[in-house]
Order: C-alpha cells, then sequence, then structure tokens
C-alpha cells in the first residue's frame, strides 16, 4: 500500500488494528511522511498494548534523535512519555534511550537524561538517572563541569550514595585537595558494605594521612581500627613508626617481613633498613651485622658494604669488611664497575686502617 492509500485509509476510518497500525507507520517512516507519521501514531497509540505501545514508542523516539535530528522535540517527548506512563529508569534506559540511541551514542544519551530526570516521579529512579549521567560524564564524554554539576544533584537526593562519594572523591583527588578527601573516605567508610571496599577505602585514607598530611599517629589509628585484612599494609606502617621514630615498632615490622620471604634480594633489602633502622636507635653493632647480612645475600649492591664500613669505623671491626670485599672480587664474572668500586673501597679501608694504626 502506498502512502496516499494510507492517508486516505485514515481520513475515513476511526480506528484501525493493531497489525494495520504498525505496518501503515512502518511505510510512513520509509518514505519519512514524518506529519503523517506522528498523527497516526499519537491517535492510535491509546488502542496499543503496552508492549506494542513502548516498541513505537521507541521507534518515535528514534525518528526524532536520528532522522529528524531534534533532541529538544526528542527530550520533550521522552519527557512527555515518562509522565504519561509513570515509567521508570530501568524502561527508559533499557526499553527506550538504548533503541532510540546510536550504538556508544553517549552524547545523545546524556542529553536526554539531563532534560528528562525531573519528569521520573520517584526518588531512586532520579537517583538511577543521575548515577547514569555521572557515569556517562566522567568515562564517556570526559565533562567535568556536567559531572560535578549531576554529582551535586545526585548527593542531594542521597548524601550517602556511594556512586557519588566516589565521583567526590576522584575530583578531590585530582585536584590533591587532602583535607576534602579525608572527609570523602570517612563517609565513604559509614556506608560501604563490601569488606574488601571498605578495607581499600581505609588503606586510602591510611595512605593519604601519612603520606600527604604528615600525620602518622591518625594513620596508624586508621590501620589499627580497619585492619589490613589480606592487603600487606606493613610498608605503610613501617613508615608510619619511622616518623615517629618508633624504632622497636619499625624493628619488629621488619623482623615480621624477614620471616615472610624467602626471596635473597627481599632479605638483603630487610637487612638493610634494619642496618638503617638499627643505626637511627644507637645500636651500631646490630646496625653492623643486618648491613654485612644484606651484603652477602646481594653482594653486587654495595650500598650496604658502603653503610657497614661507616659503622665499621666507630666499631674497629674493619677487617671483616676488607675481607668480605676480597672474597667478592676472587669471582671472575663481577662487572668491571663493580671490580672499580670495590677496589676504591679497599683502597680506602686500608688507608682507614692505617691511620687507626699510627
Amino acid at each position: 500500500m502506498n502512502v496516499q492509500k494510507i492517508l486516505l485509509k485514515w481520513e475515513k476510518i476511526d480506528e484501525a488494528s493493531q497489525d494495520d497500525v504498525v505496518a501503515d507507520l512502518g511505510v510512513l517512516a520509509l518514505n519519512e511522511c514524518w506529519a503523517a507519521y506522528f498523527e497516526i501514531y499519537e491517535y492510535s497509540e491509546p488502542k496499543l498494548t503496552k508492549e506494542v505501545s513502548l516498541e513505537l514508542a521507541a521507534s518515535c523516539l528514534r525518528h526524532l534523535v536520528v532522522d529528524l535530528e531534534d533532541q529538544v522535540l526528542a527530550a520533550e517527548y521522552l519527557s512527555k512519555l515518562i509522565r504519561s506512563r509513570n515509567l521508570s529508569f530501568n524502561e527508559v534506559a533499557h526499553d527506550l534511550i538504548r533503541k532510540a540511541t546510536e550504538v556508544n551514542d553517549a552524547s545523545t544519551e546524556a542529553s536526554l537524561l539531563e532534560t528528562v530526570i525531573h519528569s521520573f516521579s520517584s526518588i531512586e529512579d532520579k537517583e538511577l538517572a543521575l548515577e547514569r549521567l555521572c557515569m556517562l560524564f566522567e568515562k564517556k564524554l570526559y565533562l567535568e563541569d556536567k559531572l560535578k554539576l549531576a554529582n551535586d544533584k545526585l548527593l542531594k537526593i542521597n548524601p550517602q550514595n556511594i556512586q557519588g562519594l566516589r565521583h567526590l572523591k576522584n575530583s578531590a583527588l585530582l585536584h590533591q585537595k587532602w583535607h576534602d578527601l579525608v572527609s570523602i573516605l570517612e563517609r565513604l567508610l559509614q556506608v560501604l558494605k563490601r569488606p574488601e571496599e571498605k578495607l581499600r577505602a581505609a588503606l586510602d585514607l591510611a595512605a593519604i594521612y601519612l603520606y600527604q598530611l604528615g600525620s602518622p599517629k591518625q594513620s596508624l589509628a586508621v590501620l589499627e581500627k580497619y585492619g589490613s585484612g589480606r592487603i600487606d599494609s606493613s610498608k605503610m606502617r613501617f613508615h608510619a613508626y619511622e616518623a615517629l621514630r618508633e624504632w622497636d615498632s619499625c624493628i619488629a615490622i621488619l623482623n615480621g617481613s624477614l620471616e615472610k620471604t624467602f626471596d635473597d634480594e627481599e632479605k638483603s633489602a630487610i637487612h638493610y633498613y634494619l642496618g638503617k633502622v638499627y643505626d637511627q636507635k644507637g645500636d651500631l653493632r646490630e646496625a653492623y651485622i643486618n648491613f654485612l647480612k644484606s651484603s652477602s645475600l646481594t653482594p653486587e649492591h654495595l650500598v650496604a658494604t658502603e653503610e657497614g664500613i661507616k659503622i665499621a669505623l666507630h666499631i674497629g671491626d674493619i677487617g671483616e669488611v676488607m675481607g668480605l670485599l676480597n672474597h667478592l672480587l676472587d669471582k671472575k664474572h663481577w662487572k668491571k664497575e663493580f671490580i672499580i668500586r670495590a677496589n676504591d673501597l679497599i683502597e680506602r679501608l686500608k688507608s682507614i686502617k692505617s691511620t687507626h694504626a699510627n
């Protein structure tokens, strides 16, 4: 049936079957007879089943968005549909917007949602719509100003909305607003339910206190309150106790880490830090022992050996360090740079030993 026959038919009849409506609208859309299309749809819509009516509503919305490129009219139409049928956000998102827009057309989706949010009758649907809008602005469209406006509305509706607080956290982190970030993380810790999510938020809060605000006591308090679960927080706790100059606590953490590793590189690093802590504590003998242990585990790293030499000057045990270096030089596979550096250390030690002898 051509367009003219369809128009003549609708001038004479009071109603048509649902199948006729769908078929006739298809012909009119194919021929881009939009005035007749929307007139017939509006006239027939009350007599259609809910399922068919929703399908045709999605088609109308798509024609407005894609064929007529009129997003303003599309938004007005969608807003009217939401109010007249009391549609939920999920119905609008899945049954209408997704079918009416091109794949990955985040800009059109955001434009429609921005306009129709006020049309939803329930707070829950408005909240869901704003969550979706924030996601589009943040991850698809990268519109920070619009993200902030939408997120402010979301948190006004529900100050405990987890997604809204996360957006707020990301913004504070991006702009390095550390005190704001502390407040946001504390709010998140009150509403997060999953243990692993709460733990990560607690570790983030402890890290901000320690590394950005210079508050090791608050950092340790957070770690004590929320624990660390399966995530190793020993490094952070070590740095906190180091900042507080609580050397015995630092030593306990390092010894605990030493018991858990079988890797020589890791053991060497731990012994090196033990040496540094014992040195700070004033226990030169233990510092010296740990520097030598570190050097023996990874002899190619001469930093620990050099630290041992500094301690040897105070306790007079230079011979052991020289013996270690001479032993290392017997190994033929060392790089030339290592051999030069080791020989230089030996010469310096010989000079120091000679001075002490005199």
